[in-house]
Formats: C-alpha cells, sequence, structure tokens
C-alpha cells in the first residue's frame, strides 16, 4: 500500500507507535522527491499531534525472546551412519510416511542435537511431515531454510512476528494468518508494528 496515501487517507487513525513502521516503508520504497517531501511534512505534523498525548502512548512490542542455540550435535558417527540405514528400509516400506513418523517419535537419539546438525540426511516429505509434528524452534528454521517446504512450515512451525516479517517474501501471509498456529495470527493479538506491516503490504485478513 502507499505510504503517502495512507497518510493522506487514513491521517485520523494513525497511532503514534505506527510513526515508525511508516517511517520506515517511506525510506524503502520507490517513491519521487516530491512524495517523499509531502509524506515527511505530514509524518513531522503526526508526531508533534501525536506525541504529546499522553493516552496515545506508543505500544511497543516486546522484545522477542531468542530462541537457545541447539547444542552442537554430539552424535557418534556411528550412530548417524544406523539412522540412515534405518531411513533406507524405511523408505521401502508401503507406507513409508506413517512408518517414518512412527521412527522419529520413538527414536530417542532423533532429538535437537541430531536435527541441528543432521537435519538434511532426510528426503523431502520427511522433512514436511517432521515439520507438521515437531515445532523445530526459529535457529533451526534459519540454518535450513532453503531446504524447507515454505508452506508446510506456514502452516504448522512457531515463531514471532519479526520472523513472520523477515521471510513475508516466502511464507503464504493467507496460511500464516488463517491455517496457522501462531497466538498472533488473528487481528486482536497482533502487535501494532505487525498490523501496519500488513497494511502497508495489502493484507486485509
Amino acid at each position: 500500500m502507499d505510504v503517502l496515501k495512507i497518510l493522506k487517507e487514513n491521517r485520523d487513525e494513525i497511532l503514534y507507535s505506527e510513526l515508525e513502521m511508516l517511517e520506515v516503508a517511506l525510506r524503502t520504497g520507490e517513491y519521487s522527491e516530491a512524495q517523499i517531501s509531502e509524506a515527511e511534512s505530514i509524518l513531522n505534523q503526526l508526531r508533534n499531534e501525536l506525541a504529546p498525548k499522553k493516552s496515545e502512548t506508543p505500544v511497543e512490542t516486546p522484545p522477542v525472546q531468542p530462541v537457545p542455540p541447539m547444542p552442537n550435535p554430539v552424535n557418534p558417527p556411528d550412530q548417524l551412519t544406523l539412522i540412515k540405514k534405518q531411513l533406507s528400509i524405511l523408505r521401502l516400506t508401503d507406507n513409508s510416511k506413517q512408518a517414518f513418523r512412527k521412527f522419529i517419535q520413538t527414536t530417542p537419539t532423533i532429538d535437537g542435537a541430531f536435527l541441528a546438525g543432521h537435519l538434511d540426511v532426510f528426503l523431502d516429505y520427511e522433512l514436511d511431515e517432521l515439520l507438521s509434528f515437531r515445532q523445530l524452534g526459529e535457529n533451526l528454521l534459519e540454518q535450513y531454510w532453503s531446504i524447507l517446504n515454505k508452506a508446510v512450515v506456514a502452516k504448522c512451525q512457531l515463531f514471532s512476528e519479526d520472523f513472520f516479517i523477515k521471510h513475508f517474501a516466502d511464507l503464504p501471509a493467507s496460511t500464516v494468518l488463517k491455517g496457522g498456529v501462531n497466538p498472533w495470527r488473528k487481528k486482536k493479538d497482533r502487535s501494532p508494528k505487525l498490523t501496519m506491516f500488513l497494511k502497508l503490504k495489502g493484507v486485509t485478513i
């Protein structure tokens, strides 16, 4: 959505906490010097009008607590070899997806440490299955982002608003906001930062 258009048409609805996001969008968007000058003038007026009002105290988004990094894999080489062999056998069964899920759930050595170092040993359908029933955490999602099915991540994984904003181009917004599992997917539970971001992207869900 056009920043200047928002400033002109929705001026009375803009909150002080949304000004920073609008400024960022203005700096990173493609606007002429005249448009930037006009937008900055309106932003400065709004800043002066809204800042003194105690009732409009900026609502700050609570900082997202970083997910502790996964420990380095401690599985000895023979353990990795054993798991690879077991996976090879499972892939030959008639119902390989169901067999894989049971294998993962009943094999204690396939823990966070193993996944942090060896998530790339799984085939695509196995990764999809894994994403559907086990939460990996943002660190692991970032580490293996290039090989993960973004649609399954959007539907089944928990992640922060900031993570969603960072990977907005890859994560289907309709899936995240309508079919996902994050507690902030509903409009009433979103932060002002995400609300403004989605507005600028033209997302009305």
